[in-house]
């Protein structure tokens, strides 16, 4: 510990100094590196982890569970509609998420009475919803807007108060950095991506 605050120190008090804009071209080819992997990861997967509202479904919520195992909600829904390909998930303590595709009302019907049988809760505790993919399309939308607006008027904000047009591009080059690789990340770890993410991900580039 007593070597680190030394190192540290010696930054601070100069004695100690790395030349990082000397080797301008290594950070350059790093950050080329990682914006290809970043473009080449999401299309090699075939996409993103999509959430519900990006490609719309159905949602069932299941309230004071007896157990959080996902084989049971899954098979719930397999035994109705063969070949579905659920997503089961515990999110808060004993309450269990169960996302489909589209269902028709009979469906519906008896997969709600099949997770009821299944969890071994009532009727009143389990609830289900139809999203529809626009919703997600349109916070999209929304977020791409303001995210326009925001980089052109930064990047005028600081065309003008460093009275040179390179420092802006420099800035909005580097925040692009930050997009394409943040984006690769959630591709590589298979993040869902939902419209809380999307605007995260505004967060962190603002």
């Amino acid at each position: 510990m007593s070597g680190f605050a030394t190192f540290g120190n010696e930054l601070y008090s100069g004695k100690r100094s790395y030349d990082f804009v000397g080797a301008k071209k290594i950070w350059f080819i790093i950050a080329a590196v990682g914006v290809a992997l970043s473009i080449i990861i999401p299309v090699a997967k075939g996409g993103f982890n999509l959430g519900i509202e990006f490609r719309g479904g159905s949602e069932f919520t299941v309230s004071n569970v007896k157990t959080t195992d996902a084989t049971i909600g899954e098979k719930a829904v397999t035994d109705v509609v063969a070949g579905s390909v659920p997503r089961v998930a515990n999110v808060a303590g004993n309450t269990m998420r169960i996302q489909t595709d589209k269902l028709t009302d009979d469906e519906t019907l008896r997969i709600k009475q099949g997770l009821t049988t299944a969890y071994g809760v009532t009727d009143n505790e389990v609830t289900s919803t139809f999203v529809g993919p626009t919703w997600g399309a349109d916070v999209t939308k929304q977020a791409l807007i303001g995210l326009v607006v925001f980089v052109l008027l930064a990047a005028l904000l600081m065309a003008l108060y460093f009275r040179t047009w390179k420092m802006s591009l420099s800035a909005i080059a580097g925040m692009a950095v930050t997009m394409f690789i943040t984006a690769g990340v959630y591709a590589l770890s298979d993040f869902e991506v939902t419209p809380s993410a999307i605007i995260g991900f505004l967060t962190v580039l603002s």
